[in-house]
């Protein structure tokens, strides 16, 4: 019971004395007020009430309820006189129609840095509804420098915050009574500090919370700090002004308070928050408005965090209130990914790092580089649909803080809230997509970009009403697909001919392994399962299956539970995943090799898992599979550790990951290298985001005017809907060439890992690639393999990390893309009706430049190889730029489509036939790359030489005996090979000006003089031992071909059709012997190494340069002697 001085009177007065005197106050304050305060209260007040209440304190409580018919909290704080009021005792007097639960306020109190001496609730039965009363006497805890007095409105406030919910409870709250910092300021830290704990540096909150508490002062002067840097400044002042003014003292005040802290763990925890405020580039703490005030907003230069762990984003964004906090990670600048509804609070910006960094793979082949979201629910709920409400609810949240700090644009002019002071370059781009617990939403995101009034609109969310919907369109499975058959392909089988037995992880009613599982009626889909029920048909009929689950994948949010067991084979049959105790039927016994006759539901998963079936499709949620060497906890899903199973132990023939995360990278490594064919998630299921892309450009392209004076796009959601179909031929387009891709590395790689590796090292040096955290190989590690190779997983990796590093490089170079022939690439992203109606549009594009090179990059990676970008020598973007515009020439002259469409059209060509050509094709393009860098020799796509160099070949077929019309590719093969001669002849035409037949003709009589034709066949089958060998091998190549021109030519410029005479007439006859002698020993002997050859090509080279010199020589001395009689004429007629 209560007994303070203040609430009892030492007198107790008469019931009846004290209702007249609570009438007249009610009467006077009524007056006042203009409320109509009648006493009907005063019989639902209870008899304690009576006694304990002064009448006066009664007349107030009864009028603030009824000025009060909400209900809402009224909270009251005000200092006890009267004996014991210099311990500085204060009542907390809530009034309300909430009964709130001792429990839930005295942590409240507590947290604030009060101690409850006692309290007292009184309950009142009003007409309008029941009313709370509850006191408490409080004093400050023993806590030195703790002041009510001081702090006593900002302890008011805060306690209406805790109290509205508006702001958490929790020690932190304790500064408020120690600080100069209102609820709100104090919640700024509390971000800070939530954001600080999920960096993984594990330091408990409690620990962060001790470290601000025990440091007033510090505390005090990080928010000066973080207030100088973010509040508005009326002033105008630039940065170096409010730096010199302004943040310079106050970081010389905190660090001298810092240098007085004398615990370790406390001065970390400050100076990693003063990194964490200093790192910090943008907010909307001083926003104004009511949303501003729910949720605070961080963007933080992840670079400048001191003490956060690699991999580092670019930049990211926390957003924290008091239901919600989430983290969007972005990797660049133009960066997209999904945002998911996490379930992991305690660290779920660990997960989204994970899923940031396969985002960055996944969009290699787009033109955003990755990023990703994801939020957790920090409020209690009752049932699903509740718990539905809040999610939206905390997701609406999540995006507009987002939306809070990203530019606008309009007019294409940068348009930011005048309250946001921002401390990096402009940043318009955000685009989001939907993930886990997020797919239904994208009209939700899309109507709070319109709120905003955001210059992408409904390009900010792909999918919606407006968009493209994956699920209809089956996309995502459609591509995982693609490379699914490249793999039964590479096998020998058709899966569109004959069945396959699948396992799959996933149930009907899901995007991804629904419509995977309807891509073809061959499917016998022997088992399956996801969170609640394991599927077993040991023997099913495909098309009776196959219909049944279609019934299934069309019913709104069926289970495994729905499917017809009177279609099921004999000894098949549904169950509950979580079931103790399972019969297994003979049939299922024999087919998974179990000898148990019962088992729990997670074993039978894992058997489901390792069994003997062609492909593995994983469609749903959850990471199946790790590597032997890896544990559980490493792998950081444990809600199903105890159903994953090792790479060992899988059998199945093919993997199909259309889902996130179904393997670790070191299972797919681990798998792939006992032979299972698998590449990664981001190559699989990148279909789905690459019509993600598509949509938001496209939609770009069509909301967006060029200029004031063009006229907006008639119905262009409709226009959108009508390109899906071509839309969609090009991302699987798009799939297939990467998975090719992954197939023609993998055979350059069986022949010479060495510039595989090289790259790799040139990438891990560059920033691209982490070999500890995405389990690439060392040589050592290759070299320790049996085959001496790298998986496709592996390769898969660095395509991707190629594409990134080519396309940044591009990006650097300004000039680049000058040029018309730049506009192909732009427009070939586009369906063929927005290239013929809206090409102004698309030259105008927002990231018309950022969609040309991605274009480019795909075409030269998919086809010419990773390695490709060792051109660049270190990866430097004005030779990498060089090295492309060369290799889009010679793809133009060399018509390198028109054969690559020949080769993948033909029905008579089998796998290793087909990538035995593209790999000659590609070889070829490569050497002549090669041929023009070390000559100098520049060419663009768009170069009026381009028409010459086809002639030339033109000229060049008609020599190697292949018409132009001739497409049939049983002439690929000495084509493509006998191209090295080509730019020989090329250089030797020109520089001699006769034409290919006659040029050749003395290029052939020289080769045929030292027999280099048969030298350089004898030279190709020396296999090089080493790096240094390869090159050498490819110099005494190339050096003896140009031997063969540089005869030719001095032949043609001479007018000696003889070669031998050539050598004759300058004395060199002995030489020419000598060298003649010495190629007859090399074609006569069995050469294993190098050093035969380099001698050779040295002293060809020896000879042909003294050739060379003794002409030069003669000519000089001819031109001399022409001079000098003219000289003597002259001299004659001057005289």
């Amino acid at each position: 019971m209560l007994r303070s001085p203040d609430t009892l009177t030492f007198e107790t007065p008469r019931v009846a004395d004290w209702d007249s005197v609570v009438r007249d106050f009610l009467r006077r304050a009524g007056r006042r007020s203009g409320l109509n305060l009648s006493g009907e209260a005063l019989d639902a007040l209870p008899k304690a009430y009576r006694y304990l209440v002064p009448a006066r304190r009664a007349a107030r409580d009864l009028s603030l309820i009824a000025a009060n018919q909400s209900g809402n909290e009224i909270v009251e704080l005000r200092p006890l006189p009267g004996p014991g009021a210099d311990v500085g005792r204060y009542e907390v007097r809530l009034i309300g129609a909430n009964d709130h639960a001792l429990d839930e306020l005295l942590p409240m109190l507590q947290n604030l840095g009060l101690r409850v001496a006692d309290q007292i609730q009184f309950a009142l039965d009003l007409s309008i509804g029941p009313r709370f009363i509850r006191s408490f006497i409080v004093e400050p805890s023993m806590r030195s420098g703790a002041s009510v007095a001081r702090s006593h409105g900002r302890l008011l406030g805060a306690l209406k915050a805790v109290l509205s919910a508006e702001v958490e409870s929790d020690a932190l709250n304790g500064l408020v009574l120690v600080t100069e910092l209102d609820w709100r300021q104090i919640d700024l830290f509390r971000a800070y500090s939530n954001y600080y704990q999920q960096l993984g540096l594990r330091i408990e909150r409690t620990r962060i919370y001790r470290a601000l508490l025990h440091s007033p002062a510090a505390v005090q002067l990080l928010y000066r700090y973080f207030q100088a840097r973010f509040e508005p400044d009326g002033g105008g002042r630039d940065s170096f002004e409010i730096e010199l003014e302004s943040l310079t003292p106050i970081r010389a005040q905190l660090v001298d308070v810092l240098d007085k802290v004398t615990d370790g763990g406390d001065d970390r925890i400050l100076r990693d928050l003063f990194n964490l405020i200093d790192a910090t580039v943008r907010t909307n703490f001083y926003f104004c408005g009511d949303w501003a005030r729910k949720f605070i907003s961080l963007k933080i230069s992840s670079l400048g965090v001191f003490n956060m762990p690699a991999p580092k984003p670019m930049a990211e964004i926390y957003v924290h209130s008091a239901s919600m906090e989430g983290v969007h990670l972005r990797g660049a600048k133009v960066a997209r990914g999904g945002i998911r509804w996490s379930d992991r609070p305690e660290d779920f910006r660990g997960e989204v790092l994970a899923l940031m960094q396969t985002q960055m793979i996944k969009n290699a082949l787009i033109v955003p580089q990755g990023a990703k979201g994801g939020f957790v629910l920090k409020l209690p709920f009752d049932d699903a649909s509740q718990r539905q409400r809040l999610g939206r609810e905390a997701y609406s949240q999540f995006l507009r803080g987002l939306l809070d700090l990203t530019d606008n644009l309009k007019d294409s002019q940068i348009v930011r809230p005048p309250a946001l002071v921002a401390y990096d370059g402009p940043d318009p781009y955000l685009v989001v997509a939907a993930d886990k617990g997020t797919a239904s939403w994208a009209d939700v995101a899309n109507e709070i970009s319109h709120s905003y009034g955001f210059w992408l609109g409904d390009a900010f969310a792909s999918g919606g009403a407006h968009g493209y919907h994956h699920k209809r369109l089956g996309i995502t499975a459609r591509g995982a697909w693609v490379c699914v058959r490249r793999h039964f392909h590479e096998l020998g089988r058709n899966v569109d001919a004959e069945p396959i037995t699948v396992v799959g992880v996933g149930s009907m009613d899901g995007d991804v392994f629904g419509n995977g599982m309807l891509h073809t009626p061959n499917i016998r889909l022997l088992g399956a399962f996801d969170g609640q029920y394991v599927f077993i048909d040991p023997n099913p009929d495909p098309l009776i299956s196959f219909a049944e689950r279609r019934r299934l994948f069309q019913l709104p949010q069926s289970t495994w539970r729905d499917y017809n067991p009177a279609l099921l084979s004999q000894g098949g049959g549904v169950y509950r995943r979580d079931a103790k105790d399972i019969p297994l039927s003979p049939e299922v016994r024999a087919w998974l090799g179990v000898r148990h006759s019962a088992i729990d539901g997670e074993a039978l998963v894992r058997w489901l898992l390792i069994a003997p079936v062609d492909l593995l499709w994983m469609g749903g949620v959850g990471t199946y599979v790790k590597a032997s060497s890896e544990t559980n906890e490493s792998v950081g899903d444990r809600v199903n550790d105890g159903a994953r199973v090792d790479a060992l132990q899988l059998r199945a023939k093919v993997v199909g990951e259309g889902a996130n995360l179904a393997f670790t990278q070191r299972a797919r490594i681990e798998y792939a290298l006992r032979g299972g064919r698998i590449n990664t998630d981001a190559v699989d299921n990148s279909a789905g985001v690459d019509l993600s892309d598509h949509e938001v450009n496209l939609k770009t392209l069509l909301h967006t005017r060029p200029d004031q004076h063009t006229p907006d796009v008639e119905d262009p959601d409709r226009l959108l809907q009508s390109l899906t179909e071509e839309v969609c031929a090009s991302v699987l387009h798009d799939n297939d060439r990467q998975s090719l891709c992954l197939s023609l590395d993998r055979a350059r790689c069986r022949i010479n890992l060495d510039p595989f590796m090289d790259l790799a090292e040139q990438l891990e040096n560059a920033g691209y690639i982490n070999p500890a955290a995405e389990a690439f190989p060392t040589r050592k590690d290759v070299s320790a393999r049996e085959t001496k190779e790298l998986t496709r997983p592996e390769l898969a990796l660095l395509m991707a990390s190629s594409k990134l590093a080519l396309k940044q490089r591009l990006l650097e170079d300004e000039g680049f893309l000058q040029g018309s022939w730049s506009y192909e690439f732009l427009a070939r992203y586009f369906p063929e009706y927005l290239r013929a109606h809206f090409s102004e549009r698309i030259r105008s594009h927002s990231l018309a430049r950022e969609i040309a090179v991605t274009v480019i990059c795909n075409k030269v990676v998919d086809q010419a190889g990773v390695c490709f970008l060792l051109l660049g020598e270190g990866l430097v973007p004005t030779l990498l730029s060089y090295a492309v515009k060369l290799y889009l020439s010679f793809d133009r002259i060399f018509e390198g489509d028109r054969w690559r469409a020949s080769f993948r059209e033909s029905r008579e060509l089998d796998a290793a036939r087909q990538y035995a050509l593209l790999l000659q094709l590609e070889a070829a393009l490569a050497y002549m790359c090669h041929w023009s860098m070390r000559r100098g020799h520049r060419l663009s796509p768009d170069d009026e030489d381009i028409e010459r160099w086809r002639s030339d070949l033109r000229a060049y077929r008609e020599r190697v005996g292949v018409s132009e019309a001739q497409d049939d590719q049983s002439v690929a093969t000495p084509y493509f090979d006998r191209l090295r001669n080509f730019p020989f002849l090329v250089a030797l035409t020109r520089e001699s000006g006769e034409d290919m037949r006659v040029a050749g003709a003395y290029f052939d009589k020289a080769a045929n003089l030292f027999g280099l034709q048969k030298l350089t066949a004898l030279l190709a089958d020396v296999k090089p031992r080493d790096l240094w060998e390869q090159q050498l091998q490819a110099a005494l190549d190339a050096r003896m071909r140009d031997a063969s021109a540089r005869i030719a030519s001095m032949q043609l410029l001479s007018g000696i059709a003889d070669a031998r005479a050539l050598f004759r007439n300058v004395g060199l006859e002995f030489r020419l012997a000598g060298l003649e002698r010495l190629a007859f020993k090399l074609e006569a002997s069995l050469l294993t190494t190098l050093t035969p050859f380099a001698a050779f090509v040295a002293e060809l080279n020896a000879l042909v340069d003294a050739c060379d010199a003794a002409y030069r020589s003669r000519s000089a001395e001819g031109a001399e002697r022409a001079r000098k009689p003219r000289r003597r004429s002259s001299e004659a007629g001057a005289s």
